[in-house]
């Protein structure tokens, strides 16, 4: 079967789109879990920073823009997802890791920021004190912002050396002053016109 009727249900025809948007929803919602379970880069903490938060909205802010893809592209995008889900479930039970050799992963531990209490052993963590990050998405959005800013102009200025440099490899000699040559040349003060005569008769 070929593609206008290698579909199944009610896609028949994987050129096409879906015409329920089933496929849609449901590619983005696998990706999503993806993105949150960390079943492609193994990492199983539910927040991992600013921009674990913002690749969390990237699957629904997306999903207007893939609703008429063919269905060929939700099939097999949504067969990979599935895999991947399968993979993160199996590797969660502690039996089967072990017996794969595959080792748990490292738990991340937060540094306490000054003034605030390390929690004992055994002892509650307090609310609104949880080992996160206290920098919001817009601060570190900024941050990023001024960094690459920075980034920007340096290589802006390394660029203009260099141009500056080819130029004067590249052109004719200029001629050097010892001193600015727009400005008037420094005449001596004139003397006054010698009087023999009346410096004779005093």
């Amino acid at each position: 079967p070929g593609l206008l009727r290698g579909g199944l249900g009610w896609f028949p025809d994987l050129a096409a789109p879906d015409p329920f948007y089933v496929l849609p929803v449901l590619v983005t919602a696998s990706t999503w879990l993806v993105l949150e379970l960390g079943a492609e880069t193994g990492v199983s903490a539910p927040g991992a920073g600013p921009v674990r938060q913002i690749l969390r909205l990237l699957p629904l802010f997306f999903l207007p823009f893939i609703l008429h893809f063919p269905t060929a592209v939700f099939t097999y995008w949504l067969t990979s997802n599935s895999f991947s889900l399968l993979q993160t479930g199996l590797l969660r039970v502690p039996a089967l890791r072990a017996k794969l050799g595959v080792a748990p992963p490292p738990s991340v531990k937060a540094t306490p920021t000054p003034g605030q209490a390390t929690p004992t052993p055994g002892q509650a963590t307090p609310p609104g004190h949880a080992p996160q990050a206290k920098a919001g998405i817009l601060q570190q959005l900024r941050k990023e912002w001024r960094e690459a800013q920075a980034t920007h102009e340096a290589e802006r200025r390394q660029w203009r050396l260099r141009n500056h440099l080819q130029l004067a490899a590249k052109g004719p000699l200029r001629q050097t002053f010892a001193q600015n040559p727009l400005n008037p040349p420094k005449t001596a003060p004139s003397e006054p016109p010698k009087r023999p005569w009346k410096d004779t008769l005093g």
